[in-house]
């Protein structure tokens, strides 16, 4: 039994997949998980908090949006808003820019999804 699991090929991690963490206007927390889909597509989930005034998550599908950059386009229900949160990767892959457009729905005034994390 041991020698199958020895001799089945490991699965390649994605070179983006990995959890971040860093600031902007609080703090932010990033987790990337590679779909293995053959398209390039990541599951991710994005946090900010500033203590004592607002959380905010934002968690689906993010599709390749050039080199380096992943794109997670999200419609909260009841809002005519499209949220549009963008990944910019390093060329290390340890650094990424997480930029937020209309994302206001998915957490309070004074929180955004805009900052520089470091992977952890």
């Amino acid at each position: 039994m041991l020698l199958a699991l020895a001799a089945a090929p490991a699965r390649a991690e994605s070179p983006l997949e990995g959890r971040y963490q860093g600031r902007g206007e609080g703090r932010l927390d990033l987790q990337v998980f590679e779909l293995g889909d053959g398209k390039g597509s990541h599951f991710v989930v994005a946090g900010t908090a500033i203590p004592e005034q607002c959380t905010g998550e934002l968690r689906g599908l993010a599709k390749p949006a050039g080199p380096g950059a992943l794109m997670l386009t999200r419609k909260d229900s009841g809002s005519d808003e499209v949220c549009t949160l963008t990944l910019r990767f390093g060329p290390d892959l340890k650094r990424v820019r997480m930029e937020e457009r209309g994302c206001g729905d998915f957490h309070g005034t004074s929180c955004a999804f805009d900052g520089a994390l470091t992977r952890r």
